[in-house]
């Protein structure tokens, strides 16, 4: 376990609503999840997790992983809700950039380019892992969407294993991290488990 974190025992099914309440403050997560995923994107099983609803969190999100600051991330939305918050449905690899609904973007900032448009993924009922974690968000925050970008440093491909997500998490300084059923919370964030219940709170 990297110095300056903390594990969280015996979450089981608490996995995703004790993330989503992580999620729900703010706080950055990496997620592990799942098998390796090959191709240019993350998906959502090697992901850094956030909050979509602050342009300040894509500063602090390209702050860590050293990235200009113009460079856009994309939302993973519930597929069922794509066209809710998308001129498209977008689809499940990331490969499409769809215009972001006017009256939608000043509530999804972070994943909102300055041209008003996203790469969106939609996420499927049968995704592993992701989609779950999205419905709890939702009940949480009333948004059906996340803040997803590969997780990895600057200049590294994405990670591959336990160790080198623990490495990795520490290195960048984030605030938890979701590997299996295991979660690691950094010192200074208070226990999720307190806040795992939903709010239905915006922002």
């Amino acid at each position: 376990m990297p110095s300056g974190y903390r594990n969280l025992t015996g979450l089981g099914a608490g996995l995703a609503p004790a993330v989503a309440a992580l999620l729900a403050e703010h706080r950055i997560v990496g997620w592990v999840q799942g098998p390796l995923e090959f191709g240019p994107r993350a998906l959502g099983h090697r992901s850094i997790l956030a909050h979509p609803g602050h342009a300040a969190t894509r500063g602090r999100l390209n702050a860590i992983k050293q990235r200009a600051e113009y460079r856009p991330f994309a939302p993973a939305v519930l597929a069922e809700h794509a066209t809710e918050w998308f001129m498209s449905e977008g689809d499940p690899f990331m490969n499409r950039v769809a215009h972001v609904r006017r009256c939608r973007a000043d509530r999804i900032a972070a994943v909102t380019h300055h041209d008003g448009t996203a790469r969106v993924q939609s996420v499927a009922a049968d995704h592993q892992g992701l989609h779950e974690l999205l419905q709890q968000f939702h009940e949480h925050t009333g948004l059906p969407l996340l803040l997803n970008t590969s997780f990895n440093r600057k200049g590294t491909p994405i990670l591959r294993t336990a160790h080198q997500a623990g490495r990795a998490a520490a290195d960048l300084g984030l605030d938890a991290l979701a590997v299996g059923d295991t979660l690691l919370v950094a010192d200074h964030v208070p226990d999720p488990r307190a806040q795992s219940q939903p709010s239905l709170r915006e922002g």
